[in-house]
């Protein structure tokens, strides 16, 4: 069983796979502020090695890896020959490996998928999901400053720069560190609601495997200039050509906005919201849905709505 199980013994969980994904931790009622949170994301981890580690697998996913640096942390995607998501990562490069990051469960599925177009490269890739653990912190005052950070990599920052996460080696230990400081844990279901306030989609929830990134706002992810990588014809046919129909935004509104909601304009259904919250924040409710961007970009049309409260879009910037 998981050992984090044993950090968490009055917690419930949900096992995927080999891993245990923490579940009503701290309640949003005993929430201090100004917050500072962390949620034990029992993430997959794959290990990639060989002298071809880093064009090979910059020729299969959309991150630009040939001019990262090292020790530097990237979202990056992996997509199918019609640019469609299979998989949203984490990497990391070091001297020596590539780190790959992958959603709980889906790391054997991952690595079936580059061991199958991989002919003659000098590749290995194996599982090691156990020697590190992913953690997502959120601070409204934008302060990562536990020690057990150092001794790990920064992967990503939200663009409201408000929630990290990192990936740190099992044997420092963090979630005990993390534990022993001021930071409070929470489980799966408070960190989906303080999510949309971040305007961080998740597999799985805001998207899957019939998404193009450009649907699922995931630009950032994606290096359009880099050159050739499975499913690039598609998205770049899309991001020099034309516009999705459909995408992926961040709304806010004085209510809160729940999953299955249909935003409206006009009395006419745009779209739907696949993560809602209720967790209140100073400028409202947040959440994450999406609409069809040929209502979004009309200069003249009417407000949005959910029932009679307007929703505001915040990220990207309309009509992007």
């Amino acid at each position: 069983m998981n050992k984090i199980v044993e950090f968490f013994p009055d917690a419930s969980f949900i096992q995927v796979g080999d891993h245990y994904l923490p579940m009503a931790l701290t309640l949003k009622e005993d929430l201090k502020t100004p917050l500072d949170l962390f949620f034990p994301f029992a993430k997959g981890v794959l290990r990639v090695k060989g002298s071809d580690r880093k064009d090979y697998l910059h020729r299969m996913c959309t991150g630009d890896i040939n001019n990262w640096a090292n020790e530097e942390g990237h979202r990056a995607l992996f997509t199918n020959s019609h640019g469609k998501v299979s998989f949203d990562v984490f990497m990391l490069l070091t001297e020596e490996e590539v780190l790959i990051v992958t959603d709980p469960g889906e790391e054997l599925r991952l690595k079936q998928h580059l061991e199958l177009y991989s002919i003659t490269e000098d590749l290995s890739i194996e599982v090691c999901s156990t020697e590190f653990e992913t953690i997502y912190l959120f601070n409204d005052e934008k302060k990562f400053q536990h020690p057990v950070l150092e001794k790990g990599w920064k992967l990503f920052a939200s663009p409201k720069e408000q929630m990290e996460v990192y990936l740190i080696p099992d044997q420092e230990q963090p979630v005990e560190q993390l534990m022993k400081s001021e930071s409070q844990a929470i489980g799966l279901e408070l960190f989906d609601e303080l999510r949309p306030v971040q305007y961080f989609a998740r597999s799985g929830a805001d998207f899957n495997g019939d998404h193009l990134p450009q649907e699922a706002s995931l630009e950032h992810a994606v290096h359009f200039t880099k050159g050739c990588y499975l499913g690039q014809e598609p998205i770049s046919r899309i991001a020099f050509r034309g516009r999705v129909t459909k995408k992926l935004y961040t709304l806010r509104s004085a209510v809160p906005l729940m999953m299955g909601m249909t935003p409206k304009v006009d009395e006419k259904e745009i779209g739907i919201i696949t993560s809602g919250s209720n967790f209140q924040t100073d400028e409202g409710y947040f959440a994450l849905g999406y609409l069809k961007t040929s209502w979004v970009r009309k200069e003249d049309r009417s407000p949005i709505k959910i029932g009679n409260h307007e929703v505001e879009i915040v990220f990207p910037q309309e009509g992007k």
